[in-house]
């Protein structure tokens, strides 16, 4: 599921976690969460409980204040802002390869202010992410056994030219998304510009080629941010 509040909401949950255990929390056993894939016992105690778990603990251990207050956020729905997402190009797929970290610092240095570029390096993050049919770039007809109503005991593959001209010809895109924890109006700001700059630059669209929009706001909610 690639919607951008889902994505939003797991990195949330992974940050406070990692949090929680930089300030010493422990699953059943002792075992890092971070670890927990490697004990049984560990694993199966890793539920939604676990937050609750967090919260309560962070009454009487300051070292676990950053994951509940991360808890916090996401059980109000003051999410990480998803500043704006770009489609990558079929001719652009080779740059799914590359560092996020280095994406990222791509994208802040087509922010003019220097303050702002260093708190886009420490408060941003990007998100890539790819939707096709099942098969990755491959088109699943092709591996696919037709059978016919006159004929229910033969199976057969159809061609590329039996199928409607209307059929796809690409079966797989990857989009790349900007989410800056800090919820500062200027900051989220810079990050969408910044990343329109940078689209721009990588795959050389033009100042009036229309951008995938960063998230929509409600009008019935001035100011809130999904």
């Amino acid at each position: 599921y690639q919607h951008r509040v889902t994505h939003a909401v797991e990195s949330m949950l992974t940050d406070s976690l990692l949090a929680a255990e930089r300030g010493g929390f422990r699953l059943r056993g002792g075992v890092k969460p971070s670890r927990a894939m490697e004990d049984l016992d560990a694993y199966v105690s890793l539920t939604d409980f676990v937050f609750d778990a967090i919260k309560a603990q962070a009454f009487n251990d300051p070292k676990l204040k950053e994951a509940a207050a991360l808890i916090d956020r996401v059980e109000t729905r003051r999410l990480y802002v998803h500043a704006g997402e770009v489609v990558v190009p079929a001719r652009g797929h080779e740059l799914v390869a590359t560092d996020d970290t280095d994406i990222l610092e791509g994208i802040a240095r087509c922010c003019d202010d220097a303050a702002l570029r260093a708190r886009l390096r420490e408060e941003a993050f990007v998100d890539k992410f790819s939707i096709n049919f099942g098969m990755k770039s491959r088109n699943p007809v092709e591996h696919t056994i037709f059978y016919l109503r006159n004929d229910d005991a033969t199976g057969r593959q159809i061609k590329r030219e039996q199928v409607s001209c209307f059929a796809p010809s690409q079966f797989c895109e990857w989009y790349l998304r900007l989410y800056v924890r800090s919820r500062d109006d200027e900051l989220c700001a810079a990050a969408t510009l910044a990343l329109t700059i940078w689209e721009r630059q990588t795959f050389g669209r033009g100042e009036h080629d229309a951008t995938i929009a960063p998230s929509p706001t409600r009008a019935a909610a001035p100011g809130v941010r999904a």
